[in-house]
């Protein structure tokens, strides 16, 4: 009866011992990011609420197309967080339009260059720009210091 008992542990743990190991491989599947079947680096794949990529065409690599291609992705994000924030006043049932102008100038004074890619078969610059998130949740906490802490932070976490 022991013997039956100590089989069926050990046979159990060995399934689950290999589905673990499957779900991982799985997962680091997941994680690759490939562009036009080249491996790219996991950012040019997968953007946030606060990352942007901005790409463009060139022939080679320079700094001036490395700039166009930050200048396009800080547009991107301001876009993407101007619209986000404007769910995120609605859901407060605030009317600031001068707070939305305000994120187009907080995001060009305070977006920063991350790293940056050339994918040599498509001729595509690929550049990350970010923003700190707790930098920006700040911006939008002070501009809305007569509302409730609490309710800001959980409508700041349901909406970015």
């Amino acid at each position: 009866m022991k013997l039956n008992k100590f089989l069926l542990l050990w046979v159990s743990l060995v399934f689950i011992g290999c589905s673990v190991s499957n779900t991982t491989e799985k997962v680091q599947n997941f994680a690759k990011c490939y562009i036009h079947k080249l491996p790219a680096p996991f950012w040019v794949c997968y953007q946030s609420s606060f990352l942007s990529i901005g790409k463009t065409h060139s022939d080679k690599l320079s700094r001036l197309k490395q700039e166009e291609a930050y200048s396009l992705g800080v547009t991107d994000l301001i876009s993407k967080l101007q619209s986000k924030t404007k769910l995120f006043l609605r859901k407060l049932d605030v009317k600031n339009d001068k707070l939305i102008t305000k994120v187009k100038d907080f995001v060009v004074l305070n977006a920063i260059q991350g790293d940056s890619w050339y994918d040599k078969k498509d001729k595509m610059i690929y550049v990350q720009v970010k923003l700190n998130k707790d930098e920006f949740k700040k911006f939008l906490f002070d501009d809305l210091k007569n509302k409730d802490k609490k309710v800001l932070e959980n409508t700041f976490y349901e909406t970015f």
